[in-house]
């Protein structure tokens, strides 16, 4: 049993085209307009950590970036300091989905 929508493309699936890390059955199963939606979508065209991903109404990033990667997409995160709004320094997770030709770790 196929589960595929009717109609045209989404925003997942062209732009899963491009990454290539995410399994075919799990394409279709993240809703439009949903957290997860815009955090895969941000993922998917940069980085973020979890101050910039409150601004898009995600104040748990690590358990949103757990379930992404349940669902098959390759969510990495690297530690990175970050001034909190009082100048003192905090320690983060930056979470990205890295692009097939990008080499992580860098030469």
């Amino acid at each position: 049993m196929k589960n595929e929508k009717p109609g045209g493309t989404g925003l997942v699936d062209v732009l899963a085209g491009t990454i290539g890390s995410q399994p075919q059955s799990t394409k279709n199963d993240i809703k439009p307009h949903t957290k997860l939606h815009s955090i895969l979508t941000a993922l998917l065209s940069g980085s973020l950590n979890t101050f910039e991903a409150a601004r898009i109404r995600d104040t748990c990033l690590h358990t949103t970036a757990s379930v992404l990667r349940g669902k098959g997409y390759n969510v990495v995160g690297q530690w990175e300091e970050v001034p909190t709004r009082f100048g003192k320094p905090c320690r983060v997770k930056r979470y990205c989905i890295p692009r097939p030709d990008t080499s992580v770790g860098g030469a």
